[in-house]
């Protein structure tokens, strides 16, 4: 089965493993071909690129920052952010067909949390 998994919090593999590494590893583990979508903060990438990691295709996408930043950027970046995976999905994978999409939904109480914070 060919998935596209969009997950919020992907490490690299030098940063550790995580439930969502864990997920993406035990599909291609069970001969699955697994893409992986990751929003990154552009503090810490300077553009949206494809990596190889953990045997499968992750590509890291240039968001706003979220994190240890004012309220308006903050917003500004949680308005953006589908925008701009979606934009990365249809510039890199818009010739490939999926079986089936992914992904993890935050629960509104973070989401509020982490404009408020």
């Amino acid at each position: 089965m060919k998935i596209l998994y969009i997950s919020p919090d992907y490490p690299k593999p030098n940063k550790g493993s995580n439930i969502y590494t864990d997920l993406a590893v035990a599909l291609i583990n069970n001969n699955h071909k697994v893409k992986v979508v990751v929003a990154e903060e552009k503090k810490n990438i300077d553009c949206t690129k494809l990596f190889a990691e953990r045997r499968l295709s992750v590509l890291r996408v240039k968001t706003g920052n979220l994190y240890e930043v004012g309220f308006i950027e903050k917003t500004i970046t949680f308005l953006r952010v589908s925008y701009d995976l979606i934009k990365a999905i249809k510039n890199n994978y818009d010739k490939d067909k999926f079986d089936l999409i992914l992904f993890s939904s935050e629960s509104v109480n973070s989401v509020l949390e982490s404009i408020l914070i």
